[in-house]
């Protein structure tokens, strides 16, 4: 009888202790829209490839204010193919779990012969949101880029 006593007192604290160590491990917090919020400031350059939106060497900067929930804003300028434009964007974006994201932008000409353009990107974050670094998912351009608070 006090071999099984014995035997069942070790085994209980056995499983409180892995419990408690189970306890003390920390899980990594899934990542969310939240970790990318507040103003950055962008840069990119690359090559569009399709006639009639300004194609050639292309490369700009800008900035963009996330808003933590998904949705994006900001102003950009950037030369295409000699042709030097201005305008807004707005959008939206999506993060991922494993700590990429998606862009979906909007461009909205104020200066310059150019035309509303849409763009899409992939990313990976990094520095805990304090920067993104892209590349084009469309297939008329093919431009890379970072954004950094």
């Amino acid at each position: 009888m006090k071999r099984v006593a014995f035997w069942t007192g070790a085994i209980v604290m056995a499983i409180g202790l892995a419990g408690l160590a189970a306890a003390r491990v920390k899980r990594p917090r899934e990542l969310g829209p939240w970790i990318l919020s507040g103003h950055y400031a962008f840069g990119f350059h690359g090559r569009v490839l399709a006639a009639g939106t300004l194609p050639g060497p292309i490369a700009g900067s800008g900035l963009l204010e996330l808003n933590g929930r998904g949705g994006l804003s900001g102003s950009e300028s950037f030369n295409a193919g000699g042709t030097v434009c201005w305008g807004t964007i707005a959008g939206t974006y999506v993060v991922h779990a494993q700590g990429t994201c998606e862009l979906h932008l909007s461009f909205s000409p104020k200066m310059g012969p150019c035309p509303s353009e849409k763009f899409n990107a992939e990313g990976a974050i990094f520095a805990s949101g304090r920067g993104i670094e892209f590349s084009s998912t469309d297939n008329i351009r093919v431009v890379i880029g970072e954004a950094q608070k």
